[in-house]
């Protein structure tokens, strides 16, 4: 909770529930004899989604189908992700998990190309320069974040084993590893905020 503050969660529990909400209303509107709820999600519950993607992270399970995830088979089961969640609420948010405001994208699209995550991105920075005092010695690297998807600013970095991605300048200190700030690259901005 050092670094995902309860005030980002509270950003990312306010725009996932406005992203729901807009879904459940469109699909209302279009099937109106087959209506919707959102049952609107809460700090606990992002807490426990970060929890489980942390944890799957861990079991080195992100290719791992959300079957065998919460499978009953004996064999295979872990207690951990059914006690969280249903694996329909679990999909439900990853589906509609938001990090930035969505009626003001479009127009903070044109001034950035991370406008998606940049507020977040910046608070979880920020946490990092806090609760850190790095050594004498610091280092600066690039880092890849594997990325397939549709993103204006991915990159191809043939040194690195993913080779596509997300590039991340991070500044980190040599004793420890500990990223001290984090920086991503995004081409050449129109302007900068």
């Amino acid at each position: 909770m050092l670094f995902v503050t309860p005030e980002i969660v509270d950003k990312v529990v306010e725009y996932t529930n406005q992203k729901a909400e807009s879904v459940y209303l469109l699909w209302n509107l279009i099937h109106p004899s087959n209506k919707r709820k959102w049952i609107p999600t809460n700090t606990t519950e992002i807490y426990g989604l970060i929890g489980l993607l942390v944890t799957m992270g861990a079991l080195k399970a992100k290719r791992e189908p959300l079957s065998m995830l919460w499978t009953t088979d004996p064999m295979y089961k872990r207690d951990l992700f059914q006690a969280s969640f249903s694996r329909y609420r679990f999909s439900e948010l990853l589906s509609y998990v938001r990090f930035d405001d969505m009626s003001t994208r479009e127009e903070r699209k044109q001034k950035e190309k991370f406008c998606a995550f940049r507020e977040i991105f910046i608070a979880f920075a920020l946490e990092c320069r806090t609760h850190y005092y790095p050594c004498n010695h610091l280092t600066v690297d690039a880092a890849l974040v594997a990325f397939r998807g549709k993103c204006p600013f991915w990159v191809y970095m043939k040194s690195k084993p993913a080779r596509y991605g997300i590039k991340i300048w991070a500044i980190c200190d040599v004793e420890s590893s500990y990223a001290f700030n984090l920086q991503v690259c995004t081409g050449k901005e129109k302007s900068r905020l």
